[in-house]
C-alpha cells in the first residue's frame, strides 16, 4: 500500500431520498490533491482498477500513463461531477474522448451513461461507450441499480439481473464493488455474462449491510445457487 500527503482528503455526504435507496443527494466537505504520473511510478499489473470522485482526481495524462502499466479499469462517476457550493451535479466529462483513449473497461451508471453519450437508452449508450474505448477488450458495464446491469461486450450488449437483497440497508459504493467483482472474475477467465452475474450477487450481498463488502466468494457462491456450495 503507498500514500502521500494531501492538503485535504475528499469527503461526501449521501442522502437517499427515495425508499428503494436508489436516488441520492450529494455533497462535498473537502477534495484531495490530484494523482500524478509519478505516482504511478512503481505500480504494475493485469488491470488498473481507477475510481476517482471528482473530475480533477486523475487528469488525461495520469490516465495515459496508467494505461502504460496494465489495462485501465475505469469507474467514470468522477468525471461527469462538478462541484458547486458544495454540491455534486452532473456536467460533461470536456477530455472524455481523450480519456476514454486510455480506457479498456469502462463502468458507469445509468445517468453518467447519459451525460456521457447524449443518449438516454442505456442499451445504445453502452454500445456507444464500448465503441469509445481505446484498449482491448473494450468492455462498458452500466449499473442500474435495483434495475440490474447492461455490459457491452465482443459486440453484444447483455442484460444482468440484480439479486434481490432480503433487508437493503447501504448503497453506497455498490457500483464500485460490482465493477471490483466484474473485474476479478474477468481475469480469472470467466466471459462478460459469468461474471456479471457473479458482480450481481456481490453486490446483493454489500447491499445488506454498512461499509465495504466483507462477505468471501463463497458467499457469492450460495447467491448464485451453485450445486455444492
Amino acid at each position: 500500500m503507498t500514500w502521500r500527503v494531501s492538503d485535504a482528503t475528499t469527503t461526501f455526504e449521501n442522502t437517499y431520498v427515495d425508499a428503494d435507496l436508489e436516488r441520492r443527494r450529494q455533497a462535498v466537505d473537502a477534495v484531495a490533491d490530484p494523482f500524478g504520473v509519478d505516482d504511478l511510478a512503481d505500480v504494475r499489473g493485469r488491470v488498473l482498477l481507477l475510481g476517482p470522485l471528482t473530475v480533477a482526481d486523475m487528469p488525461v495524462p495520469f490516465l495515459r500513463a496508467a494505461a502504460a502499466r496494465g489495462a485501465v479499469g475505469l469507474d467514470a462517476q468522477g468525471m461527469v461531477r462538478r462541484l458547486a457550493d458544495g454540491r455534486i451535479a452532473h456536467a460533461r466529462w470536456q477530455d472524455q474522448d481523450a480519456g476514454l483513449a486510455a480506457v479498456a473497461f469502462l463502468k458507469v451508471d445509468d445517468e453518467e451513461a447519459a451525460v456521457l453519450t447524449g443518449e438516454r437508452d442505456p442499451e445504445r449508450a453502452a454500445r456507444l461507450l464500448a465503441d469509445r474505448l481505446g484498449h482491448p477488450p473494450r468492455e462498458a458495464v452500466v449499473s442500474r441499480a435495483g434495475r440490474g446491469a447492461l455490459i457491452c461486450a465482443g459486440g453484444r450488449v447483455h442484460r444482468i439481473a440484480a439479486f434481490p437483497a432480503a433487508d437493503p440497508v447501504d448503497p453506497t459504493g455498490l457500483g464500485d464493488t460490482f465493477f471490483a467483482a466484474y473485474l476479478h472474475r474477468r481475469l480469472a477467465g470467466e466471459d462478460a455474462v459469468e461474471a456479471g452475474r457473479f458482480a450481481a450477487a456481490t453486490a446483493a450481498l454489500a447491499l445488506q449491510r454498512f461499509g465495504p463488502f466483507a462477505g468471501s466468494e463463497r458467499d457469492v457462491r450460495r447467491v448464485l445457487g451453485e450445486p455444492g456450495v
